[in-house]
């Protein structure tokens, strides 16, 4: 009975090792979001304004991931003598430029519509953390954390459970759909 509440309480703690660790990235990456947020809000609602804001970081972070592996590979591209007619053209090398973009413009309107909820969750969250404390960080940390916790658990435990496998899907998502 000991070997079972030990695997209960060491997985538990790792569930909140875990947050911790990828609490961090996204608490910053919200910082960031908030910022552009706040920018937006003044013309906008606060929807258009937190849906704006969360295409607008998807955007950019999911075109650093797909576009610096490839600008690498075009440091690589010239080694050797390829003979001018073999290689592509510059039309060809623009259209699969342009295909690409709206390929990460339409991933990052899939992803932030996927994590939009969360973001309704962390900002619940943030405002019942901020009646109890007037420090605008820790409620904002709280929020940040606490959605992180929730998305870890349908992650690890509610989307297997139903045949998703969450990592795998976006990465195919990112760079082969």
């Amino acid at each position: 009975m000991a070997g079972l509440l030990e695997n209960i309480v060491f997985s538990f703690v790792d569930l909140v090792r875990q947050t911790i660790l990828l609490g961090i990235p996204v608490f910053i990456l919200a910082f960031i979001g908030k910022k552009i947020h706040a920018s937006f809000s003044k013309d906008h609602s606060w929807l258009k304004a937190t849906v704006f804001s969360t295409y607008i970081l998807f955007f950019v972070l999911i075109m650093l991931v797909y576009f610096v592996p490839f600008f690498l590979g075009r440091a690589d591209f010239n080694q050797g003598a390829v003979p001018e007619t073999l290689g592509p053209s510059f039309i060809d090398e623009l259209l699969r430029f342009i295909v690409a973009v709206l390929r990460v413009g339409i991933v990052s309107a899939m992803l932030s519509a996927l994590v939009l909820p969360f973001i309704f969750l962390g900002t619940a969250i943030s405002e019942s953390v901020q009646k109890r404390t007037p420090n605008k960080i820790v409620s904002f940390a709280g929020g940040v954390f606490g959605s992180v916790f929730v998305g870890i658990v349908a992650v690890l435990f509610l989307l297997p459970a139903i045949g998703i496998d969450v990592v795998a899907g976006t990465i195919y998502l990112i760079y082969f759909a």
